[in-house]
């Protein structure tokens, strides 16, 4: 939460990366199964960029799941943690596991990474830049 640049990125990647490598906000999908996924906007930096290997069952909610608006939520006089309610995936510190997604899944996941900050699903958590999508 709140603005993190890449810590991950050296000299040589940042050229090549696909996706920004800061973020300032947390985005929260939830499925119509009842799996609610919160995560940080860099999410697509760490898979693209990095090759980092998501949990399988968050993979499988990505790109079989049917994303609903219902987790809306009014985030007025709310607590940040009542706000990021779900379980958290993609906030990486330290070594992680470098694996592959399926085809596809990428873009997937940045289409309802947008669908969800238009549901007012995303988060801002300070001043800087925002996902751009």
């Amino acid at each position: 939460m709140g603005f993190h640049v890449c810590e991950y990125c050296t000299a040589e990647t940042q050229a090549k990366n696909r996706f920004q490598r800061n973020s300032s906000g947390d985005v929260n999908l939830t499925f119509a199964n009842g799996h609610r996924w919160v995560m940080p906007d860099m999410i697509l930096h760490y898979v693209a960029d990095h090759g980092w290997k998501a949990p399988a069952e968050f993979v499988d909610d990505v790109m079989n799941g049917e994303f609903t608006k219902s987790g809306h939520v009014q985030t007025r006089s709310m607590s940040l943690s009542d706000i990021l309610t779900g379980t958290r995936v993609g906030y990486l510190t330290g070594p992680f596991e470098i694996g592959s997604v399926p085809d596809g899944f990428t873009e997937k996941l940045e289409k309802l990474m947008q669908q969800a900050g238009a549901a007012g699903l995303r988060l801002q958590t300070k001043e800087a830049p925002v996902y751009r999508g």
